[in-house]
């Protein structure tokens, strides 16, 4: 006897052939209904930080849009494609994820739900594996998958006016590259409204976390400022040109205040650019709590989530991520406005060297309680040591609270020890070129491992104890003019085959500096009040002879001295 498959209670209702239906599995099946009975509300009605987000990408040619788990993502992107391709007839839109049976889960079903619901005049399709809605206008809004670099060939010999890759971080940046060279459009539809533009709907993580951080969330400031990039030299050679400037924080905005202040903001908003050379990018910023419709159980359950996971998942904060290394930092609390600095302060330098790759230096000064302030940075490339040196003089400027400047004067200046090394058997090397130039440094403590632990007792030092009387607390904090470490610091990430150490393929010259002037004075080391003396090189080198006069130190054959 042959038992025939029940049919979702709505399929009659859906434009699906049946032979379509027979091939569901009862996974498929499930989570069709699921969608309908959980997802779906009586209207297709966008929330006021979605609606803002379809206002930003309207001005836009790059939209970044997400962060957190549960912020209305796929509905967002699902009711822009489809209200394009009922706008514009004949339209071509592809929706990206890594496997179908994902893009499945995430945005087909969906679909398909929404156009049963209110009886959308498109049909699904599955013709040679590619899956698709057409609309009755000529609209198509195929649905494909992209999980290597081969398998954006597939896409090669198409035109799309919207590209969405969802969950955008886990493709690389080769591919969403790739994939934003197919999109293209007519003059005639260009003067319809209809400009080619892509979608990059995504929480924190990934391999293209990154990326997308340094080249479009670092920008924009968070999701403060819409930029417009000059890609003349290819994107990895971006550049800002322009930024326009939101006249209220978006992840802060009431529901009031979108709607009162920044979506008359952006509407009104008139773009200088060359669409030749340039490309407009902005950020919108989501968190769980800005989806109305969300399941109180399922923000319940992210509110329970470890600090660090809830961050992520419901905060969508992209300074936290798997693989982390420095996963205590906290932009909101290690990065401060600037102040000026006490000529009382005990400073010191620490410089990485590079030529092709950036060179970088990084300013320190400790309070009365040991606490850190990395006050002042460069960062640059393609500069000789002579330049380099003469960069660091000249910035070495400090002033005090009464607006007057004065020369700095340093504990230490250190760098990395090879930069003592004869450069090519020329019989000099770049501490000798830096000495020529004004310019003195003195060896780093090099152990990577040791350092970076320092840097981490920096960043929480579990011993430090409040005002209030709390354990626990930072003892480093960074102006908000060092942008280029407060951009790389939250970036790197463990080594694969030692996890103790910092991943060296991440672009860790300033984590460098920082652990080189840190280890000057290790957290680990007595904090000193105002009315003792700060503890320089030499006080050090005369307390370790002390000591070992006294026979504490051992000789390093570890036999008593």
């Amino acid at each position: 006897m042959t038992t025939t498959r029940r049919k979702p209670d709505v399929v009659d209702t859906v434009t699906l052939g049946a032979a379509e239906i027979e091939l569901w599995t009862d996974g498929e099946r499930a989570a069709y209904l699921e969608a309908m009975e959980q997802v779906l509300g009586p209207t297709w009605s966008l929330s006021p930080k979605q609606l803002y987000a379809d206002a930003v990408w309207e001005k836009c040619d790059w939209l970044l849009y997400g962060g957190s788990a549960g912020p209305g993502k796929s509905e967002f992107a699902l009711n822009h494609a489809n209200r394009v391709a009922l706008e514009h007839p004949g339209s071509h839109q592809l929706l990206i994820r890594q496997t179908i049976p994902e893009l499945r889960r995430s945005l087909i079903v969906r679909m398909i739900a929404r156009i049963a619901q209110f009886g959308i005049p498109a049909k699904y399709r599955k013709v040679d594996g590619m899956v698709s809605f057409q609309y009755d206008n000529g609209s198509i809004i195929e649905c494909g998958h992209c999980r290597t670099d081969e398998d954006v060939a597939r896409y090669l010999s198409s035109e799309y006016q919207r590209i969405i890759v969802d969950e955008a971080t886990l493709n690389s940046e080769s591919q969403i590259l790739q994939l934003q060279a197919r999109l293209r459009t007519t003059r005639d539809k260009a003067a319809a409204g209809l400009v080619p533009k892509l979608g990059l709907f995504t929480n924190p993580g990934g391999q293209s976390h990154a990326w997308l951080y340094d080249m479009v969330v670092t920008p924009t400031a968070y999701g403060r400022k819409i930029i417009v990039v000059d890609v003349s030299q290819g994107f990895e050679k971006a550049w800002t040109i322009r930024e326009y400037e939101a006249p209220i924080d978006p992840r802060m905005a009431t529901t009031a205040e979108i709607y009162d202040v920044l979506l008359p903001w952006v509407q009104n908003l008139e773009i200088e650019r060359d669409p030749m050379t340039t490309l407009v990018l902005g950020f919108v910023p989501a968190k769980a709590s800005d989806n109305p419709h969300i399941d109180p159980t399922y923000l319940r359950n992210l509110n329970a989530l470890p600090e660090r996971r809830r961050r992520q998942l419901r905060d969508g904060d992209w300074d936290v991520f798997e693989g982390q290394y420095f996963d205590t930092y906290v932009r909101s609390v290690h990065v401060i406005e600037p102040f000026p600095i006490p000529r009382s302060w005990q400073r010191a330098r620490g410089i990485d060297f590079g030529t092709t790759a950036p060179y970088g230096c990084l300013w320190a000064a400790w309070d009365e309680d040991g606490n850190c302030y990395i006050y002042r940075e460069t960062y640059a490339a393609l500069m000789t040591p002579a330049e380099q040196a003469r960069q660091i003089v000249t910035a070495s400027v400090g002033v005090d609270e009464r607006g007057d400047e004065f020369k700095e004067e340093f504990a230490a200046t250190v760098a990395d020890p090879s930069v003592f090394a004869d450069r090519r058997g020329m019989g000099k090397s770049i501490a000798d070129m830096w000495r020529e130039a004004g310019l003195t440094v003195a060896r780093a403590k090099n152990q990577r491992v040791a350092g970076w632990a320092n840097v981490r007792q920096y960043l929480w030092d579990s011993e430090k104890v409040g005002v209030d009387g709390a354990v626990g607390g930072p003892r480093l904090f960074i102006f908000n003019t060092c942008t280029n470490l407060t951009r790389t610091l939250p970036l790197m990430r463990h080594d694969d085959t030692n996890p103790e150490d910092l991943n060296t393929k991440d672009e860790d010259h300033l984590a460098d500096c920082l652990r080189y002037v840190l280890m000057v004075r290790p957290a680990s080391v007595r904090h000193y009040r105002s009315n003792d003396k700060p503890i320089g090189l030499q006080e050090r080198v005369n307390d370790m002879m002390r000591r070992a006069a006294e026979g504490r130190l051992r000789s390093r054959k570890g036999a008593p001295a």
